[in-house]
């Protein structure tokens, strides 16, 4: 059950009642790992990078390998 959504028992389901916002989950996905691989929190001064890496991402809709990639080629990553 979700907070406010209401219950699913399938995946189908589940995508249903989710806001469905590609660009929003990949930010998501991308600060929590950027955290976790650089064991700092992400600071104001990151926004700019994180937007850049989200642009360059939309061109394989948010996919997980290339997210992974453009994080850890980040100036982010290599500078924390």
């Amino acid at each position: 059950m979700l907070a406010g959504s209401g219950s699913f028992n399938v995946l189908k389901e589940f995508k249903q009642i989710i806001p469905w916002d590609p660009e929003s989950i990949a930010r998501n996905l991308l600060n929590k790992t950027l955290t976790y691989d650089t064991g700092a929190e992400i600071q104001f001064a990151d926004r700019r990078e994180i937007d850049r890496i989200l642009e360059e991402l939309k061109s394989t809709d948010y996919g997980f390998r290339s997210l992974i990639h453009a994080a850890v080629q980040s100036s982010i990553f290599l500078s924390k």
